[in-house]
């Protein structure tokens, strides 16, 4: 871990380490196991790695501070006909806290004028259309982009919607791992993995990724969402909303989570509404999953 200012690891008395993020700082590879690494304020940024990973038993969030990670800029399919990814959010720890937030928003595939289909498996297939993702892109000639990704584990960012000439679409939402082994994950901030929104853009990105599992959740007011971006401010005939991302949560108990989820699509001002995405929530202990499709 790099950073501007102040992101260091320290050893404990007892040989462990101890992690401290009070600036700006870098993440481009797998950390070594803290025992513990706390945010008070600042930003810490997965770049352009996507392996990239902190470890640690309890991790703290504070409120004031923020995770984001790079945009996924590939412009065209692999030699296997897969788009590549290069960056998300990814978190393994015991017990996490967060107070702060987990900001993914616009950093998924990303739209560049001219190009048809836009970046990304569900990305915009025809003029000012929506990306999809757990749901379709929105299009008035039925060229939103498709749906993709797994329901209960999904890892994929949101993809881009189409562009018209030269004014590119909106770029998708982000993708967020937070892997707690037999611990607790508590959500009292935000994580977001949103589709773009501007009044600069034609068609949507859509939601991105999220994806926690853990033993017990917790959460007072806290919000998770993937929603689809969408044009906003300025009339736009037959431009396109995002369809929403995919959020799963694998473990505890649904009644342990009193925040808020969220998938929905872009809400276009004028124009077509993609469509919502998928939550899915597992109830592991009892042996069964509970599956919830929002449409």
């Amino acid at each position: 871990m790099g950073g501007r200012h102040q992101m260091d690891q320290r050893r404990t008395g007892r040989g462990g380490r101890r992690g401290h993020c009070l600036g700006y700082g870098f993440l481009t590879q797998v950390t070594a196991r803290l025992n513990s690494l706390e945010m008070k304020g600042g930003t810490l940024f997965f770049s352009n790695n996507w392996d990239a990973c902190v470890i640690a038993s309890d991790i703290w969030i504070r409120e004031g501070s923020t995770v984001r990670h790079q945009a996924n800029y590939a412009a065209a399919t692999n030699a296997f006909g897969e788009w590549p990814v290069n960056s998300r959010i990814y978190i393994i720890c015991t017990n996490f806290f967060l107070g702060g937030t987990v900001n993914a928003d616009v950093s998924g595939w990303v739209s560049r004028g001219f190009e048809l289909p836009a970046a990304g498996p569900g990305g915009g297939r025809a003029n000012r259309a929506g990306a999809g993702h757990g749901g379709y892109g929105g299009n008035a000639s039925d060229g939103g982009g498709e749906e993709y990704g797994q329901i209960e584990e999904p890892v994929l960012p949101g993809s881009a919607g189409a562009p018209d000439g030269t004014t590119p679409g909106g770029a998708g939402g982000g993708a967020v791992r937070i892997e707690s082994h037999g611990g607790t994950v508590t959500i009292n901030g935000t994580v977001s993995a949103n589709g773009n929104t501007s009044g600069n853009i034609r068609g949507g990105g859509s939601g991105g990724s999220i994806w926690i599992s853990c033993r017990v959740f917790a959460a007072t007011g806290g919000i998770i969402r993937a929603i689809g971006g969408w044009r906003a401010g300025a009339y736009c005939l037959y431009c396109g909303s995002g369809g929403g991302g995919r959020i799963a949560v694998i473990g505890p108990k649904r009644s342990d989570f009193n925040g808020a989820l969220s998938v929905q699509p872009g809400r276009a001002k004028e124009g077509y509404e993609g469509e919502e995405g998928t939550i899915y929530w597992e109830e592991k202990p009892i042996g069964r999953g509970t599956v919830m499709f929002i449409r």
